[in-house]
């Protein structure tokens, strides 16, 4: 038996809201998955932002690199670095000064400059590799994260 018009209308109408309604929440689930990635993401930049700040402090903090920073010299404070990673927001601090983080277009060749060529963090691990060059000092080494906080694992402050 054929259905009448009127019912194939109505199921069709009902058909055509069940898919908007299908189409509503995949648009809707979509949209909240994408701000959930995007806060997410948001979260592991502060997170990886956290940890270049406290390695590179423990870094400069270090006795063996304190041995050639010299704040007693004239342009040694504030200390500046200069780094490839993304430092903005970075609350570092060298002799109760905070660290100025430059590029190198802002300094001459000859400026008393940290430079960080390496700061890798990984699961837990990290790597560094800096130079100190107008005191012809290389620093290099590892940190690893135990009870959620990180700790030098390694460093290597040689001259070259």
């Amino acid at each position: 038996m054929r259905k009448p018009l009127t019912a194939k209308i109505l199921t069709g109408i009902g058909n055509m809201f069940h898919f908007r309604m299908y189409l509503f929440a995949a648009v809707l689930t979509t949209g909240i998955v994408a701000c959930d990635r995007g806060k997410m993401a948001n979260e592991d930049k502060k997170m990886v932002n956290a940890s270049r700040e406290n390695i590179l402090q423990m870094i400069i903090d270090h006795n063996d690199v304190q041995t050639y920073l010299h704040p007693e010299v004239a342009g040694r404070v504030p200390l500046m670095i200069i780094s490839n990673e993304d430092t903005s927001g970075l609350d570092v601090e060298f002799y109760g000064k905070p660290v100025k983080f430059v590029s190198k277009a802002d300094v001459s060749e000859d400026a008393a400059v940290l430079e960080v060529d390496k700061l890798s963090i990984n699961d837990g691990n990290a790597e560094f590799l800096l130079h100190y060059n107008i005191e012809g000092v290389e620093i290099k080494g590892a940190a690893i994260r135990k009870d959620a906080e990180w700790v030098l694992d390694d460093i290597l402050v040689s001259e070259h």
